[in-house]
């Protein structure tokens, strides 16, 4: 990324910078350079200044198998948001839906519990502190007359999903693709329903109230978070 800015903005974008190296370290520090041009100017004028950042991104942070945990690959700080709970029983009534999440051997903590119309996509749910070769565990259900299977990493269904940036929902989920993409989701999808987030999230999708990949109502939206780590 290259920006070109008048130098009084540069403090600004300093201290952001020193901010990030003392919250993460070296590893997770973004690197780059910066030019000033001219680099002598007369008093009251202001050089033009041209940098390039290169962020980390996630794969370089944390590990995401096959059985849907997450491993971070060193100390990070993960912030957990809710971005929709679209479980419902009709078009007009939403049903209630729970996150839990664990760490390594823990107990189970429940990090959600609520209807689509409690969702604030920018208030952070949890936030912790997470060591190199954690193994992060989430999980979720939903109520319907009762509380319905709990799907969870390690669980081998198709009911949950941890996706990075760039990836796609498997084909093995059709109605993902067939049917309406809800509006909470569309900011974090491309044209082509590619997953669009930042470089160091990752983003979870469930299905509380099916069972059957193939069902039209099987559409992987009934509860999305979005995991941030930094």
């Amino acid at each position: 990324m290259k920006i070109k800015l008048a130098s009084k903005k540069i403090g600004a974008f300093l201290g952001a910078a020193l901010s990030l190296t003392l919250a993460n370290g070296e590893e997770t520090v973004p690197v780059g350079w910066l030019e000033a041009s001219p680099k002598l100017v007369r008093a009251g004028t202001y050089p033009n200044l041209e940098w390039e950042i290169n962020y980390p991104v996630v794969e370089n942070l944390v590990t995401v198998p096959p059985d849907n945990t997450i491993v971070p690959l060193q100390e990070l700080t993960m912030k957990v948001r809710i971005l929709g709970a679209s479980f419902q029983y009709s078009a007009t009534q939403y049903l209630y839906t729970q996150l839990w999440y664990k760490k390594n051997n823990g107990s189970w903590q429940n990090l959600w519990y609520g209807k689509q119309n409690q969702v604030n996509p920018s208030e952070v749910r949890y936030q912790t502190t997470v060591r190199a070769d954690d193994t992060l565990y989430f999980g979720a259900r939903g109520y319907r007359s009762g509380w319905l299977p709990f799907y969870y990493s390690t669980d081998d269904s198709p009911n949950m999903i941890v996706l990075k940036d760039g990836d796609s929902v498997p084909s093995s989920r059709p109605a993902f693709y067939q049917g309406s993409i809800e509006s909470f989701l569309q900011p974090y999808l491309d044209d082509n329903r590619v997953i669009d987030i930042g470089p160091r999230d990752v983003i979870i999708l469930y299905e509380l109230g099916q069972t059957n990949p193939s069902s039209s109502g099987f559409d992987m939206q009934d509860l999305v978070a979005l995991i941030t780590f930094e």
